[in-house]
């Protein structure tokens, strides 16, 4: 849900491609899975909501761990989840060795988890 620094990779996602692309996902009556590896995402995920171009319910995978994006930490999956909508269905995935310490920690915290 925006562009991030992946290592040394740069993947660039423009606000008007990703209105874009909700635009043609909501015409298509497909429930998106919001991708979202730092706060910024969760904030302009949360915009595209109140504008009316993302639908609800809404499923957040919070991924934690990419290099320069949120670390994979308990501290940081709790602030991403506080930062979403009342109701939000969330998922974390963690990269390399944190996907196991991360999928147990969503279940703790009443997410879900996904394998990356």
């Amino acid at each position: 849900m925006g562009s991030i620094n992946f290592g040394y990779h740069v993947f660039v996602n423009s606000p008007q491609s990703l209105i874009e692309m909700a635009r043609a996902i909501r015409k298509a009556g497909i429930k998106p899975e919001l991708e979202v590896s730092e706060a910024g995402h969760i904030r302009f995920t949360r915009h595209l909501l109140d504008k009316g171009e993302i639908a609800e319910p809404t499923l957040f995978q919070i991924v934690l761990g990419v290099p320069w994006g949120a670390p994979a930490t308990t501290e940081a999956m709790v602030y991403m989840r506080d930062l979403l909508p009342p109701g939000a269905q969330w998922a974390v995935f963690g990269i390399s060795a944190a996907e196991f310490p991360m999928a147990a920690q969503a279940a703790i915290l009443g997410g879900t988890c996904a394998s990356a």
